[in-house]
């Protein structure tokens, strides 16, 4: 076997408890130093002589319930663990409060006796719920458990919690597993999360703009990958205050663990079944975090293994052991393409696959019912690559019929096979980044509204095949790993609006997508326009779309007189409010669309505000157009004096297209120390050069 690169290298990784990605994989390099040395916090407590440790809160929503109004009871129940670590008997109470309440039990404790201690279930009354994104809010509560003696308070544990009851279903209609929150449907998309840093150079900070980002590409859960690690609980509480729900799997791969034959592999397949050479320890680590996190109300579901389960008696024990006693609320799947979990539609292991694609392929192949993994490409912006390669290396870019430097393999190129030359002669590293840009949108937009047209008679859910990376990698992620955005970001975001009008490309009809949980009375207007901006086609009709529902609406007419690109726009409006709107670039000329080139050049009309307090900044930018159409405009951040970008950067929207007479309102929200008069912002648009936008302070 060879110890580096393929899928885990040798496969030897796994022998060991660990992340099994770092002998590299097919998105990363091999790390060094694999995952030697202390890499998390390391501290010292100290307790009285009862130690208070674990406590495990188990919430209760009987019921279907709806985020809005009053609510009706639910249930908390608590348990906690209690230790002496004296050598004599220790007396006193356990006192648990959460929501105004406070719980008290007498405890006798024998010399090093640990015991559990379970409290009285407690009655909340209209109780604030936790909800997964885009449906309601992330509520949350506080509870406090401390042991109490004559002398003082011997040791306590605070807690946070939301109230929240997830439950689930292999849905007869598709085969795929269903999860209720609080009672209800809740249609499942999301991305696949490696680590947020090879080096495992982890923060809370950073934590929280990942899961940030994919709160605003209106997803609902990130699937933890099993070649990684389970997270630090930083990274959870941010999944609980931005509503994204966690399917989180252990330390397995197919690839490492033997799922098929491997030459690459120093091992047999069957040898590799065994792995790890410690089963006790694994079982042992999986007991500490499965307690760590438990009490998450992100936390959604557990898996075994990506791809195939783990060792047989370790899945055994998980399944009927480990996680009844210590998690018994949550699913517990062998592997992620398990039958517990979904149904292998597409042959081999059930998920994939992870190139380009045609946009129409999404609306068209029946893929797995609830993928845990597909994905495509995902190119950075321009000013990620050069931070990423030489000037050299980023002239060897991939084109027909010329070879490529070797630094995009280095950096795990995906390709976009022919997609990127249907916009245009890719001339230099400009032009390939800005092509990729706008097929990148494309792609994720048609990716995730090709699943939604099939919500419920297809699919039960989608991840992505990821979203992110933990080094500087050219494919499958939304946002690098400099922390800047791609279009792809913001095409996975339109199309996983809850509330959104699309076109089926293949039924060149108009859709209309709910994936929440309350009825709406809208009306959608579709208008075709002409490259000069000019209307050639509108149609108004008024809908009702019940919650968690599509409806398939009006044809769009192919334009007669033109030859090439056009335009079409969607909007939805509900009370004479626009709600949002959704504009295509399409061509009758297949695969060609070169014809924006041609589209006027016009600069927008930019207004911009920024306020700082501390650190802080937010600002709004007010784009509008004239009587053309101002295409694909992508809002940056710069230090105006070093001319290095600003990041992360949280933009309310992202590479915006205006059809004549638009208005857009962006946010934008950063932290930087910079003083204000250093802050340039800029847009990067198809139809005009650079602008610098002028800000009002």
């Amino acid at each position: 076997g060879n110890p580096n690169g393929g899928q885990g290298g040798d496969g030897q990784i796994a022998k060991n408890v660990t992340m099994q990605f770092t002998p590299g994989w097919d998105w990363i390099q091999p790390v060094r130093d694999r995952n030697t040395g202390i890499w998390d916090e390391v501290s010292i407590t100290t307790t009285g002589s009862v130690k208070v440790e674990h406590p495990y809160v188990i919430t209760k929503v009987p019921g279907a319930r709806i985020p809005s109004g009053n609510q009706k009871d639910a249930l908390v129940k608590a348990t906690v663990e209690l230790e002496n670590t004296s050598a004599h008997t220790q007396s006193g109470s356990v006192v648990c409060e959460t929501d105004g309440k406070r719980l008290t039990q007498t405890v006798v404790l024998s010399p090093g006796e640990h015991k559990t201690v379970t409290f009285e279930e407690i009655t909340i009354k209209n109780p604030r719920l936790w909800w997964p994104n885009g449906i309601g809010r992330q509520e949350l509560y506080d509870m406090n458990i401390f042991f109490n003696q004559n002398d003082g308070i011997s040791d306590s544990h605070s807690t946070r919690y939301g109230i929240r009851e997830i439950t689930s279903e292999k849905d007869p209609t598709t085969g795929g597993r269903k999860f209720y929150v609080n009672g209800q449907p809740i249609y499942m998309t999301g991305g696949n999360y490696i680590a947020s840093d090879w080096l495992l150079r982890l923060s809370p900070e950073r934590y929280r703009a990942e899961v940030r980002f994919h709160a605003e590409m209106n997803v609902r859960m990130i699937r933890v990958w099993g070649g990684a690690l389970l997270e630090r609980p930083e990274f959870y509480d941010a999944c609980d205050e931005y509503g994204i729900l966690v399917f989180q799997d252990l330390w397995g791969t197919g690839d490492c663990n033997g799922a098929w034959e491997d030459p690459m592999k120093k091992d047999s397949r069957e040898r590799r079944w065994e792995y790890p050479d410690n089963h006790t320890l694994f079982l042992r680590s999986v007991e500490d975090q499965v307690k760590m996190i438990r009490n998450h109300p992100s936390l959604c579901l557990w898996c075994g293994g990506n791809e195939w389960p783990l060792a047989e008696d370790i899945d055994e024990t998980l399944k009927n052991t480990l996680f009844p006693r210590l998690d018994p609320e949550r699913l517990y799947t062998s592997f992620s393409t398990d039958t517990l979990f979904t149904r292998n539609a597409i042959g081999g292991v059930g998920d994939g696959p992870y190139g380009i694609q045609e946009p129409e392929w999404f609306f068209t192949f029946r893929s797995t019912p609830f993928n845990p993994e597909a994905g495509s490409v995902g190119s950075p912006e321009i000013e990620s690559m050069r931070e990423m390669m030489t000037d050299e290396e980023l002239a060897g870019f991939p084109r027909p019929g010329r070879r490529t430097h070797i630094a995009w393999q280095h950096h795990k190129d995906l390709g976009y096979r022919d997609h990127l030359e249907r916009y245009g002669d890719v001339t230099d590293i400009e032009a390939y980044s800005k092509y990729a840009q706008v097929v990148n949108y494309d792609q994720y937009r048609s990716f995730m509204e090709g699943w939604a047209s099939r919500m419920w008679e297809w699919y039960t859910g989608i991840l992505i095949w990821k979203t992110q990376n933990p080094w500087t990698s050219l494919r499958g992620q939304m946002y690098d790993w400099f922390l800047d955005v791609n279009a792809s970001f913001y095409g996975t975001k339109k199309g996983c609006e809850p509330l959104h009008p699309q076109y089926n490309i293949v039924g060149k009809q108009v859709e209309l997508v709910n994936t929440a949980l309350s009825t709406h009375r809208v009306s959608v207007k579709a208008s075709l326009y002409k490259p000069d901006g000019s209307t050639i086609w509108e149609k108004i009709e008024a809908a009702t779309i019940k919650a968690n529902s599509v409806n398939r609406m009006f044809s769009i007419p192919l334009p007669e007189d033109i030859e090439g690109v056009y335009f079409l726009k969607l909007e939805l409006e509900e009370e004479g409010r626009l709600i949002t709107d959704n504009i295509y670039w399409l061509t009758t000329t297949p695969k060609n669309y070169r014809g924006l080139a041609d589209l006027p050049q016009v600069k927008p009309e930019v207004k911009a505000t920024l306020e700082k307090e501390g650190d802080q900044y937010t600002g709004t930018i007010l784009l509008t157009a004239d009587k053309n159409i101002s295409f694909f405009n992508r809002l940056k951040v710069f230090d105006k004096e070093s001319g290095k970008r600003i990041l992360p950067v949280h933009y309310s929207d992202n590479y915006i297209t205006l059809m004549p007479g638009d208005k857009k309102e962006i946010q934008l929200q950063f932290s930087s120390r910079l003083a204000e008069d250093r802050i340039e912002i800029v847009i990067d648009s198809w139809t005009s050069e650079r602008l610098i936008c002028p800000i009002t302070r």
